[in-house]
């Protein structure tokens, strides 16, 4: 499917975010369980419903559930959400997990895209960071109450300045309720090509308490099928393929991604476009290496030179 360039590059901008998180947090053992005093109180360990939104993309609206665990530092979200730019039934199904298990370059995050035998995992060399930035929150302040899917919570807010280089800013907003569970967390930051980076979060069906080790297995595509291994032909290829770029950017696809038209394209809107738009036709060997994702045109070209 061509969404699929489309999709890496959204997860991206996610990614991307969490690592501008993960470089400016403390590391979470150096922290209480409890906030540090003055913000909220969040309760260690718990798994709920998410309705997860990534505004500035056209990922949508996903829906899921989210496991978190800040003691043992690692939290997990699978979220299923409907894409209709090619067809009108076709949803995309995502499993990312964070545990701080190899140190600040190890592969303490892994994402999992689509099910079954059709699943491509990809490992990534990052910090771990917490997915609901909960070091930032010691400075937060309360700003009133409000009733979110029917159930009252405290609102906090944070935000912060940082004069880089590159200068960012960051806002986070959460509502806690009674039993120290956000039923709404919001984080944005101005990073992330031309668009502010946003990650919107809803929580229901709560459940509070420790979590069993099953609960945050790799998924089996990781386990067993990672690095992908390349599909079983040695014929030689040809593709009309696009890259939307930056005018400062070189007239070079060494270490960057290409999609064809309709998939570079919906990148383009999601994001609000760039500078100028870069039309290639490459030969290239077919088995492709470890970043295609699958074969039949499901093609991602991550490294090749």
């Amino acid at each position: 499917h061509p969404y699929l360039l489309h999709i890496m590059k959204l997860m991206s901008l996610s990614w991307t975010l969490s690592m501008v998180l993960a470089t400016q947090q403390p590391p979470l053992s150096d922290l209480p369980l409890h906030v540090e005093e003055g913000g909220p109180t969040l309760a260690p360990s718990w798994k709920a419903s998410v309705v997860w939104f990534s505004a500035g993309s056209s990922f949508g609206t996903a829906k899921g559930r989210l496991l978190y665990d800040a003691p043992r530092q690692r939290w997990r979200i699978s979220a299923t959400s409907r894409q209709t730019l090619f067809r009108p039934d076709d949803y995309l199904y995502i499993d990312e997990l964070a545990k701080n298990i190899s140190g600040p370059a190890g592969l303490n995050m892994n994402a999992t895209i689509g099910t079954g035998a059709n699943a491509v995992c990809k490992a990534f060399p990052r910090p771990y960071s917490d997915i609901l930035s909960r070091s930032f929150l010691g400075g937060a302040t309360k700003q009133g109450s409000k009733i979110v899917d029917g159930e009252p919570c405290d609102v906090w807010h944070a935000s912060f300045q940082d004069p880089g280089p590159p200068a960012s800013a960051m806002e986070i907003s959460t509502c806690i309720a009674a039993d120290d569970v956000p039923r709404e967390h919001n984080i944005s930051s101005s990073i992330g090509f031309k668009l502010v980076a946003s990650q919107n979060f809803r929580f229901s069906n709560v459940t509070v308490g420790p979590l069993p080790d099953h609960e945050f297995e790799s998924s089996e595509a990781c386990r067993s099928r990672y690095p992908m291994p390349p599909c079983p032909s040695t014929a030689i290829e040809s593709l009309d393929l696009y890259r939307v770029r930056s005018a400062r950017e070189p007239n070079s696809v060494a270490n960057r991604n290409l999609g064809d038209a309709l998939g570079d394209m919906d990148f383009f809107c999601g994001i609000g476009g760039m500078d100028e738009t870069q039309e290639l036709q490459l030969d290239y060997d077919d088995p492709t290496g470890r970043y295609a994702l699958g074969c039949a045109g499901q093609l991602v070209m991550g490294d090749r030179k």
